[in-house]
């Protein structure tokens, strides 16, 4: 998740299940659906993201949910910056 939303965008929430064994020869694969997007209540630009990992014959093994803060379009703070102290 962190690859993929990049550096400037902050992940605000992560939750996962696991619900089956996955064994060392197990092809996984992980995948994520935008469900969503609006703004927070801080102003922040808001993704609501449905994730799952997979294994080779289709089952779902580990189903979650996932809400990062992203820059918008056009000018504005950044989220990670403005959480790491880096904008007044």
């Amino acid at each position: 998740m962190t690859h993929w939303v990049g550096d400037h965008a902050w992940i605000t929430e992560v939750r996962a299940e696991y619900r089956w064994f996955v064994y060392h020869f197990d092809v996984v694969r992980l995948r994520g659906t935008v469900t969503g997007t609006r703004i927070g209540t801080d102003g922040d630009h808001v993704a609501d993201i449905s994730t799952e990992a997979v294994k080779q014959l289709g089952e779902v093994v580990m189903p979650g949910r996932a809400v990062i803060a992203r820059p918008g379009r056009g000018a504005g703070p950044r989220p990670a910056a403005r959480r790491a102290g880096m904008l007044p």
